[in-house]
Parts: C-alpha cells; structure tokens; sequence
C-alpha cells in the first residue's frame, strides 16, 4: 500500500511542490480514505489559482495531537479576492471528506511561491 501512495505523490509532484512525503505517506496508509480526495483537493486549487506554487505539506500541531496533510496555494500577491476563490477551491471536495477518518486542509500560509 505505501508503496502505490508514494507513485501517487511522486506523480502529483510533476506539477506541485511536495515536502514531507514520508509522513504524508505514513498518514495515507494510516487514513486511506482519503487518498483519492487529495488529487481532487490539488485539480481544485490549480483550477482556481493556475498561475499559483501549490504545495503539499504535512501539519502538525505543535500544542495538540493533531496533523494531516496540508495544501498551501502561494502567490505573487494576495489581494481580496483571494480567499473567496480559495474557498471556492475548498467547497469542491470538501464535502467527501464527510465521513472520512482522514483529513485534508486547502489553505494558504501568505508565502510567496519558491524560485
């Protein structure tokens, strides 16, 4: 199983920037529910932010036990209609994570994308 969901990573990251794949992968065999949502999440934040760096990451809390994967979407420059689009991003797979014992989070950290 670990072995399908790093080809999966690896092929995600032919056009989006990956950190931690290890933990990623550790948390998906753990939450395999989800797999499927996470190139869902990923067509989603490219749809609405084309020009965007997306990348995905994994969070941990440091105050609480809780972490998941994260997508960050990274621009040149945040002007007000940007979190209204990434909401938008958001509402299109959202709603399959409804039952799910695994989590997923499309956000932003304010960073400028990487060179």
């Amino acid at each position: 199983m670990k072995t399908k969901i790093f080809e999966l990573l690896q092929n995600l990251s032919k056009d989006i920037k990956i950190n931690n794949i290890n933990d990623i992968c550790d948390y998906l065999v753990e939450f395999p529910d989800i797999i499927d949502i996470i190139p869902k999440a990923i067509n989603s934040a490219k749809k609405y932010f084309p020009n965007a760096q997306i990348v995905l990451d994994f969070y941990i809390d440091p105050e609480i036990d809780d972490n998941h994967p994260i997508i960050y979407v990274r621009t040149e420059n945040y002007d007000e209609k940007f979190m209204e689009l990434l909401e938008k991003a958001q509402e299109e797979f959202i709603k399959e994570l409804i039952d799910k014992k695994g989590w997923i989070l499309l956000t932003t950290d304010f960073r400028k994308p990487d060179k």
